[in-house]
């Protein structure tokens, strides 16, 4: 099924349901940062006021993963969590357009004819970021969705970027901070904590026979990570806080495969089974390289050692 046909039926449900008008805010959204939390604040507030149903388009795959394969973003988060946190910012509906071959070839006014027009629902408002770019080979500016609102009595809402100390808040430059290791200014641009989001697998159990300090293997659903090395963190199991310490990197002490990274997590003060269980683990603080120990004992040492200092540094 193609956009035109995905996105009436969508329609459809709301007007059944017993919509007859939708705000639609428009982003890729990965990492729903602080400008993208501005956007969807002025979307549901103009949705309420005016009684209509706030909607947040969003793509998966990312855009870039298909006009310029070589060169694809790592996402800060998966779709499934990138649409949970929209819907907790205030949005009524997340609608996903899947950006495949057939869609990216649409130019910005078709785009716009087959979002707009002819549609079981009145579009009531549309907001994007000001410099958004959208249509075949990115045509379509917010110069032109401006003229387009004004003559179809949209409401056009373009969103200015933010900034923190001249350094423009975008998915792009928090990637590029997680990936420095600089969390606190990825934290600072998306309002909220980082996170590694994700299940528990069976590891190799090294670290609980040999080490006597159990780790859960977590397999993320982000693809940007932090460099290698052991951070202090906090965890979050079934809502409740956990210390934890972290490694993150290949295990070079153990004869694994060292191409493979892995992301191990100590929770302190905590007993059981972790198998299947979803852990949000916050990074808090860089610790250390990771490194290679000639045994088993060396290595059991240091962990005690990083324990006692994230036991210090997280209260």
């Amino acid at each position: 099924m193609d956009f035109q046909s995905e996105w009436r039926n969508f329609l459809s449900v709301l007007s059944d349901a017993g919509h007859k008008k939708i705000s639609v805010g428009i982003g890729v959204f990965d990492g729903v940062h602080r400008g993208h939390q501005m956007l969807l604040e002025q979307l549901t507030a103009h949705a309420v006021k005016n009684n209509s149903c706030s909607v947040a388009l969003t793509f998966s795959p990312h855009p870039r993963t298909l006009v310029a394969p070589h060169n694809p973003p790592k996402l800060l988060m998966s779709a499934e969590r990138r649409q949970e946190l929209l819907k907790s910012y205030g949005v009524n509906e997340v609608f996903v357009i899947r950006f495949d071959e057939k869609f990216s070839r649409l130019q910005a006014e078709e785009f716009l004819h087959i979002l707009c027009e002819n549609n079981p629902l009145e579009i009531d408002c549309i907001t994007v970021g000001k410099n958004w770019r959208f249509g075949n080979g990115g045509s379509g500016n917010t110069e032109l969705l401006a003229r387009y609102c004004q003559t179809h009595n949209i409401t056009f809402l373009p969103i200015e970027e933010l900034k923190i100390n001249g350094e423009k808040i975008s998915s792009a430059n928090i990637r590029q901070a997680v990936a420095n290791g600089f969390i606190e200014q990825a934290n600072a641009m998306l309002g909220r904590d980082f996170e590694l989001v994700g299940k528990v697998v069976k590891g190799f159990s090294f670290a609980g026979s040999k080490l006597e300090h159990p780790t859960a293997n977590l397999i993320p659903d982000s693809e940007i990570m932090p460099p290698d090395g052991v951070y202090g963190a906090e965890v979050i199991l079934n809502d409740v806080k956990y210390r934890a310490a972290v490694n993150i990197g290949v295990a070079p002490s153990f004869d694994f495969n060292r191409k493979q990274h892995r992301i191990e997590v100590h929770l302190l003060d905590f007993e059981g089974n972790l198998y299947g269980c979803d852990l949000r683990v916050k990074p808090v603080k860089y610790l250390r390289n990771e490194r290679f120990f000639e045994s088993a004992d060396a290595l059991k040492a240091q962990i005690i050692k990083d324990i006692q200092q994230i036991k210090s540094l997280i209260k």
